[in-house]
Order: structure tokens, then C-alpha cells, then sequence
């Protein structure tokens, strides 16, 4: 059968022992401090396979001349030279070696040190990719795998973001976000959750890069979740675009390098309209880091962006573009918008609907921001047919892809996440789930599993359609499931099930609105 692009799982040290202590595999456990005092200049990214792109350590602040002092007691098993950099290398009982660079040292192979004994000065000149990465960087390993160094320092494999996305702190890691709950009253509500005022996360949830995109009426200004709350670094992430590509890429640590400047105008055409452009964005993340895999963190009518690339633009066998590991989308209407519905069938009666056209004609309502006559507007509407053919695809893309073996543009079986809001009126939060039939039987499925394994998964989180992209726990949420984990239950059976009879009550409304015999123009000799 085809490999499965997942989420890598996390290098985290897994131990009974309390934070700053690893209980190796060897003799006793360990205790380990940070070598420098410094703050986090770059954090831990794995490379997704060994020869591919990523960081395998950790860079701290620190200038030229500092000392370097053992993280903790150990056996010195290498100090020379690596591409005219020193370098030290420590092996502890534990099993776990760490390694220090670049350092000016006198240290030999066989001597023992003490934690907290120097192990020479931070050396000028930097390290990296022609010296231009600042400060010390710290690696470990254990069996040959690496390690994210702060854990062994004493931080939560959940620590804080220090020192990126414009934000720092005094150490090496402090408290994350508190731990959502979830569900309340027995899952028939949704916990309430604060707003996130600071990023909660030092490290990305595993080594892939990140591509955000915004929904309908954004423009380049727009934000989805910042992905520095993630612990993601700026190299990998990238932001798209509804204008297209940049015919000139930007500086490889901005992640608007390929992002062509927009406005909310070039957001109307719709999902499909723009589904080529997404297929530029992988292709040149596949050109820049060639082996990396790739998730979407996308908001509204970004996710049907996503979705319209998955199922008529990916290939999964095409080299030239990235694996699409995990989804993750907030209040994108794959059922379709109810309100959308309500704007078109509005703009559709003989009565209401010229007057409408009348005053965006006069006043310029909606000429900025959005137009109730833009091609989007009906696409996203519930029922209408680009929903309902949303929806076929996608359950014979998934039929495809459940084979024994498995075919289409599913066949890696991408992992998905849609979250409504429990207070959104633009998509009531059923309507977020993965795409079904909303005119044919029954609601369908909010979850879906394939060969035993778990690719779709619905939560309601706190908040309204742009609300729901403010909270802790929507970053919570996010982190756990692009770590290749579960997230917290949250089934929001309350808040579904009265979007459900909202929903249903709306579209009776339409319906009446459509045949009201007063807003109608009565046929006559075949015309209207």
C-alpha cells in the first residue's frame, strides 16, 4: 500500500522522573541545566528524514567569549574540529550525549567534567549555513535520535515560545497555555477558554512546514492564527495569497515571500477560482525544501480552498510537490453557509432583490470588503452546487483512498481537522464539518476512519467565526492534533444540534422567502 504522510511523532524524553531529571536507559537518572543563560534564539525542528532540512538543536543567546559550561556530569567524547568550527561533544550516564558549538576549548577526549564546569567560550563567527546562525547551539541525542535540548532543561513538552515572532523572555521556558478542557456538561456545551494575549508554544508540533490561508473578504493583512503561537519559525511557514504568486520570491525567513499583495475583491471569484495559485505555493515549498512535508492551517472559505486542491490540483506521486500531512480548518463551510444562503436568495426575489443591487450600485456597499453579488457568496450557500459537488468528490476521493490499495488524490490519507465555532452565525458549527449532502438524508459523519486509523476529526471550540481563531484553545487544539495526537474532546452536542435546527429553520425561510407570491413575478407565456 502507498506510505501514510502523518504528523513525525515529537523527540520528546519520555520519563517518570520530575522536569530537568531524564531517567535514561543506562544507570541513574540525570539532572541537566542550561549551558549558557541566554534566551531562545532558534528552537528545536527535526528534519523529517535524516538528510532532509531542520535544525537539530537548539540556538541560545550568548556573544563571543561566554563560557560554555556542561549541561551535566559527563565523559568528554569528542572536542576538535567539524568545518573549522570547535566543537565538544559529552556523553552522560544516561545514555543521552549533548554536543556544544561553536567553542574555543582546551578539553580532550576521555576527560570527565562536572555540571556546571566549563567546557571553554562561545567562539566568533557564528555557525550554520555560512556562519550566519548567532549564538550557541546545544544538540542532543539518545540511540542515535535527537532530542529537543529543552526538555532536558527542565521545560514542558508543551514550553513557551521564547525569543521568536517578536516576543521574548528572561528563560529558557515559561508556562504554556493552560490545559483546556473541552467539553462542559457532559459535552452538551463548550468550555469557555481565554483569549491568547501571548504565544504558548516553543517548538512546532512536528518537522512540517506550515501554509496559513485566510477566507473570504481578507486581504494581505489578514491574519489566520499567528505562527509563532505555534512555535513554527518564519522559514517555515508561508502565507497565501488569493492574487497569486510574487514573479520574485522574497528573503527565504519572511514567510510573505511568494505572497502577492490582495484585497478582499480577489477573494470573490471563490475557492475553485484559486485553487491553482495553492498549487504554486506547495511547488515552491517543494523547490525551497525538497523532502519536507506540508500542513494547511486555514480559516472560513480558506479550508474549501484547501480542499478544492486536494481533490482536483494534488498529486501524491508527484515529486515536484510536497506530501499534505494534516489539516486543520476553523468555521470553513463544507456544508455550506446558511447566511450565504439567506444573501442570495434575497438578492434572487423580483422585490427586495433590485432594490439591493440598486444601493450597492449607488452607495458602494460591499465594493471594499464584500459584494452579496460575488460569485462566493452563492458558491458557499447551503445546498447550492459547488457545495454539493464539494461533497461528492470528497466521499469518492476517501473511497479511492480506503482501497486496499489505495488511489487519488487521498492516497497518502492526509489527516483532517474541522473545528466550528459554538457561536458562529456565519457557519453554524455542524455546518463546519467535512463535507456531506446537507439536502440528502441524514446530518452524515462528523468523524471518518480509514484502514483503522482516524483521518477526520470535528471539535467545536469557544467563539464566532473570526472569534474562534482568538482563544488558547484553538492554538491548544491545533498543536495537539499537528502532533499527531487526539485533541481534547469537544463535541459541542448543544451548540450542533441548534445549528442544525437553525440551519433547517433558515432554509424553510428561504424557501418561503423564494415562493412568497407578493416577491414573485408570475410566469406568463413562458417569461417572467
Amino acid at each position: 500500500t502507498a506510505p501514510t504522510a502523518t504528523a513525525a511523532p515529537r523527540a520528546d524524553v519520555t520519563s517518570p522522573a520530575p522536569a530537568g531529571v531524564v531517567a535514561g536507559p543506562v544507570t541513574a537518572a540525570v539532572t541537566y541545566r542550561p549551558p549558557v543563560d541566554g534566551r531562545v534564539l532558534r528552537p528545536f525542528d527535526p528534519p523529517t528524514t535524516f538528510a532532509a532540512a531542520g535544525h537539530r538543536g537548539v540556538d541560545l543567546d550568548a556573544a563571543p567569549g561566554d563560557a560554555v559550561l556542561a549541561a551535566a556530569d559527563g565523559v568528554v567524547t569528542f572536542a576538535g574540529s567539524v568545518a573549522g568550527a570547535g566543537w565538544v561533544s559529552l556523553a552522560h550516564a544516561d545514555g543521552v550525549v549533548t554536543s556544544y558549538g561553536p567553542v574555543v576549548t582546551d578539553r580532550r577526549a576521555g576527560q570527565e567534567v562536572r555540571s556546571g564546569e566549563r567546557l571553554g567560550r562561545l567562539a566568533p563567527g557564528g555557525h550554520g549555513h555560512h556562519g550566519t546562525d548567532p549564538g550557541l547551539h546545544v544538540s542532543a541525542r539518545l540511540d542515535g535520535r535527537y532530542l529537543d535540548p529543552l526538555l532536558l532543561f527542565g521545560a514542558r513538552p508543551r514550553p513557551s515560545l521564547v525569543g521568536t515572532g517578536g516576543w521574548a523572555g528572561t528563560g529558557h521556558a515559561v508556562a504554556g497555555y493552560d490545559g483546556w478542557s473541552g467539553r462542559r456538561f457532559g459535552g452538551l456545551s463548550t468550555a469557555p477558554s481565554p483569549e491568547a494575549t501571548r504565544p504558548g508554544f516553543a517548538t512546532p508540533p512536528n518537522p512540517n512546514h506550515l501554509v496559513i490561508v485566510p477566507g473570504l473578504a481578507t486581504s494581505s493583512a489578514s491574519e489566520v492564527i499567528d505562527p509563532a503561537d505555534l512555535g513554527y519559525d518564519p522559514e517555515s511557514v508561508t502565507v497565501f495569497s488569493y492574487a497569486g504568486l510574487l514573479e520574485e520570491a522574497g528573503a527565504p525567513d519572511d514567510p510573505y515571500r511568494v505572497h502577492a499583495p490582495y484585497g478582499p475583491v480577489d477573494t470573490w471569484p471563490g475557492a475553485a477560482a484559486v485553487a491553482d495559485a495553492f498549487d504554486g505555493v506547495l511547488r515552491d515549498v517543494a523547490a525551497r525544501q525538497p523532502g519536507r512535508g506540508v500542513d494547511v492551517l486555514a480559516h472560513s472559505m480558506g479550508g474549501l480552498v484547501t480542499l478544492e486542491y486536494l481533490l482536483d490540483h494534488h498529486d501524491p506521486y508527484d515529486t515536484d510537490t510536497p506530501a499534505v500531512a494534516n489539516v486543520v480548518t476553523y468555521a470553513s463551510p463544507f456544508r455550506g453557509s446558511d447566511l450565504a444562503a439567506v444573501g442570495t436568495a434575497v438578492l434572487d426575489t423580483p422585490l427586495v432583490g433590485p432594490l439591493l443591487r440598486g444601493a450597492q450600485a449607488l452607495t458602494g456597499l460591499g465594493r471594499g470588503h464584500l459584494d452579496l453579488t460575488a460569485p462566493a457568496i452563492g458558491q458557499l450557500a447551503v445546498g447550492s452546487e459547488a457545495i454539493e459537488d464539494l461533497a461528492v468528490r470528497w466521499d469518492g476521493a476517501w473511497e479511492a483512498a480506503a482501497a486496499e490499495h489505495p488511489t487519488g488524490p487521498l492516497a497518502f490519507r492526509p489527516r483532517l481537522l474541522t473545528v466550528g465555532g459554538a457561536t458562529d452565525p456565519v457557519v453554524f458549527a455542524d455546518r463546519a464539518a467535512q463535507p456531506h449532502g446537507p439536502w440528502h438524508g441524514p446530518v452524515g459523519e462528523r468523524e471518518r476512519t480509514v484502514a483503522g486509523r482516524s483521518v477526520v476529526t470535528h471539535r467545536v471550540l469557544p467563539g464566532g467565526h473570526s472569534g474562534v481563531l482568538e482563544t488558547e484553545a484553538a492554538r491548544e487544539v491545533a498543536h495537539d492534533f499537528l502532533s499527531g495526537d487526539e485533541p481534547v474532546e469537544a463535541p459541542g452536542a448543544l451548540t450542533s444540534g441548534a445549528g442544525r435546527v437553525g440551519g433547517t429553520l433558515l432554509r424553510f425561510g428561504i424557501e418561503a422567502i423564494d415562493w412568497i407570491p407578493a416577491l414573485r413575478w408570475r410566469t406568463v407565456g413562458g417569461s417572467r
